[in-house]
């Protein structure tokens, strides 16, 4: 009984050091091991996820290159412009819901703050309208940026004309995303 009692707590020992070797073994050889998934055609992989309530053909995007001097051109899905300043379609507004823009002036300018301000003019409305503001401190070579999602967006009805502070002087860069909605 006495040898039983003794060889108890090495007997415990090993088999523990077993399980721990079998155990690292086992995660050893699935490490060695790629793992390929596939999909037939009766369960494809979604490659894109789309809002029902926003198809792509409602989706906007507009650029604005500061030193082309001219106004928010837009980009298509396919990478092309449409030529001209976009023009809110009659009876649809626009939710801008991104806007990222970047600074790109003189190292000269480093250190210092650069703005942005989206703004819109309004024929019921006797001036200029500041939407949204963005700024970054310009680096070491006078390059920066900033960008704000929205979370509920900004609403720009089809009589405004979207305009911005990019100085023509610079070759800053506005890309403000969002998509059409019915005018009410």
């Amino acid at each position: 009984m006495q040898t039983m009692k003794s060889c108890a707590p090495a007997a415990g020992g090993l088999a523990l050091c077993c399980l721990v070797l079998s155990a690292t073994g086992a995660m050893a050889a699935n490490t060695d091991k790629d793992v390929v998934v596939t999909n037939g055609t009766a369960n494809p992989v979604p490659v894109a996820v789309t809002n029902p309530d926003r198809p792509a053909s409602r989706q906007v995007t507009l650029v604005h290159l500061a030193a082309s001097g001219s106004g928010h051109i837009q980009q298509l899905a396919t990478g092309e412009f449409v030529p001209g300043d976009y023009v809110i379609p009659a009876g649809q507004a626009l939710l801008i819901t991104d806007i990222e823009v970047t600074f790109r002036r003189s190292p000269v300018q480093a250190g210092q703050t650069a703005g942005y301000f989206l703004e819109n003019t309004d024929p019921s409305f006797v001036g200029t309208a500041i939407r949204a503001r963005l700024e970054a401190t310009l680096n070491s070579e006078g390059n920066g940026a900033d960008d704000r999602h929205l979370q509920t967006g900004i609403l720009f009805p089809s009589t405004v004309t979207l305009r911005d502070s990019l100085p023509a002087s610079s070759f800053d860069v506005a890309v403000l995303r969002g998509y059409l909605v019915p005018q009410n």
